[in-house]
């Protein structure tokens, strides 16, 4: 993936280009430069845009005022969701998505969630929601008898940063408030119009010429894993377990539990299995460490992540030897793992903080494993003696409280919180994205559908699952099948879908961005024509604009810091 450091040069660069090619005058005057950013001006489509708002006036003055409803809606669902996401970023900023300059860019390969094998489809649905948003600015324009000077688009470093019309400031001025609030709200209307008819075509096509394949789809193979080493690929869809096919993510999981021997590949190579148990997950603090690959328990071979845990359950004392796929020896405690979340009770008397962790042995001299054989231990007691693993790393008994009510720690419901894979790779839900893809049988499984489609470039950001839907890229394509048509018309047909998928994904978030109510932003010019419909005949006009721009320099605040917190902290 390209870094922000690569980003930030070219930009840079690009600046240094720009600024000699404008100090020669070397554009033309439609041409603006200001630092990296290029604003190219045009009167192309003006005589389309007046014929259009001449031909259908009827329609649009009822159109622009649905916009003005939803906008004002919509602002305040994006209000709330700052606010939200401020207090996040202020009291977890770890926790937040944004990981660096890049995510905030909509570069296609530089932003992590925007892959560069979907760049085609994602910037084609940017662009179209670009033009469907000043085209509804530019008509309302006209129907209110504003004068359009122009149409344009303005570039970040040769990157689309968005289009824009510019309206005669003197007709503008004269316009009613109620035309200027239909000329804002269009665009934004544009964008849901849009968005709306893209999810119909991409329900359309997955729900009528696409299903997923067989078997189960290997989205990501882990480094040093017994599947990489069995030569199994991101990609690939492991079809068969000892020869049977598979046909859910159930059967082919239960079938690995039963001592299975091989996997078929693609419906066509068999591989051997590789009898182990790859740690994916493993508390720090141990020489045991994610990627290695356990073989055996005290000198008893493992074959298996349900070998490794009976084994684990017969240990009796507090650590055991795990012997690693390279031959080293690693001492590693058996008890169940607990984590403190706030300094109370229990956590007092272990003498454990926010946030730190040990291992629980055993509990009125009953040996415990993990979270349930601990919580069942602690069930109808009030005190209990205890066997655990202290801060120097000695083990202790101590007499502690114990309230079964009590929430001032997690348990892990591992062993020693170990998790093992026999294979060492992440499934691809192919399945799951599937059955958001297409129709529900009920208006409220529609709308979740919808929700959840909006969130599949995001996917990975949800527990439990490692990929996110890029679309059906070429990497994507191997996990579903596509019947009832020509084999030459596949590939325009998952096009096709693609465009539908990132064109809905990119209006929403335009429409959603753009009813935020700050500087620059449609949502802003809103809040001041509406607050001077609601107000003027109430207090005076200095008074509406001092209020407006505290609403905007306050949300624009929450913006920044959005942004910028995690990555300062």
């Amino acid at each position: 993936m390209i870094t922000w450091e690569y980003v930030l040069g070219f930009i840079l660069l690009y600046t240094v280009l720009a600024t000699i090619v404008q100090k020669k005058d070397w554009i033309p005057d439609s041409f603006s430069i200001w630092g990296p950013i290029l604003t190219i001006r045009s009167e192309i489509g003006l005589d389309t845009i007046e014929s259009l708002a001449n031909r259908y006036y009827k329609f649009w003055v009822p159109w622009g005022t649905l916009g003005v409803f939803a906008s004002i809606v919509t602002a305040f669902v994006g209000v709330f969701f700052v606010v939200v996401s401020v207090f996040g970023v202020i009291m977890q900023p770890n926790e937040v998505t944004i990981q660096g300059p890049t995510d905030m860019i909509v570069i296609p390969g530089v932003n992590r969630f925007l892959p560069l094998s979907a760049g085609p489809e994602i910037l084609l649905g940017l662009i179209i929601g670009m033009v469907v948003h000043e085209m509804g600015h530019a008509i309302l324009c006209r129907v209110g008898d504003i004068n359009v000077k122009s149409t344009g688009v303005i570039l970040g470093a040769l990157i689309p940063l968005g289009a824009f019309v510019e309206p005669d400031e003197e007709s503008s001025e004269k316009a009613t408030l109620k035309a200027q609030l239909r000329m804002y709200a269009a665009g934004i209307m544009n964008n849901f119009a849009i968005f709306a008819l893209s999810i119909i075509g991409l329900f359309l096509i997955v729900s009528l010429l696409i299903s997923p394949a067989p078997g189960i789809g290997v989205s990501n193979v882990l480094g040093d894993s017994p599947a990489e080493r069995m030569d199994i690929s991101d990609g690939d869809r492991i079809t068969g377990v000892n020869n049977e096919t598979i046909t859910s993510q159930e059967q082919f999981l239960s079938l690995l539990e039963d001592d299975a021997n091989t996997l078929t590949i693609n419906e066509e190579k068999v591989v051997n299995i590789e009898g182990s148990a790859y740690v994916t997950k493993v508390p720090d603090g141990f020489d045991l460490k994610p990627k290695d690959t356990i073989r055996e328990v005290n000198g008893n071979r493992v074959n298996s992540p349900s070998e490794l845990r009976t084994k684990m359950l017969s240990v009796e004392d507090n650590y055991a030897t795990l012997t690693l796929e390279n031959g080293n020896d690693v001492e590693y405690p058996v008890g169940a793992y607990i984590t403190s979340e706030k300094r109370t009770g229990l956590m007092e008397d272990m003498n454990l903080s926010t946030g730190e962790s040990t291992f629980v042995f055993s509990v009125n001299d009953v040996r415990v494993y993990d979270g349930q054989s601990l919580i069942n231990e602690f069930n109808n007691t009030e005190s209990a003696n205890i066997t655990y693993l202290d801060k120097n790393g000695d083990v202790v008994t101590k007499t502690v409280s114990v309230d079964s009510g009590d929430d001032s720690a997690v348990i892990s419901s591992n062993i020693s919180s170990l998790s093992t894979s026999l294979l060492g790779v992440n499934i691809y839900p192919a399945e799951q994205f599937y059955n958001l893809l297409t129709p529900a049988d009920s208006i409220i499984g529609n709308l979740q559908n919808v929700l959840g489609l909006l969130l599949l470039p995001l996917a990975s950001l949800t527990p439990g699952i490692e990929s996110n839907f890029p679309g059906f890229t070429p990497y994507i394509q191997n996990f579903y099948v596509m019947s009832g048509v020509p084999e030459f018309s596949v590939g325009g047909l998952y096009f096709t879908a693609n465009v539908f998928f990132w064109t809905a994904w990119m209006n929403f978030n335009l429409a959603i961005f753009n009813c935020i109510p700050t500087f620059a932003l449609d949502g802003g010019h809103i809040l001041r024509a509406s607050s001077e419909m609601a107000l003027q005949n109430h207090i005076s006009d200095v008074n509406i604009s001092r209020i407006v721009k505290i609403i905007k320099g306050i949300l624009l605040a929450c913006l920044s810091a959005i942004f910028f917190v995690p990555i300062i902290l």
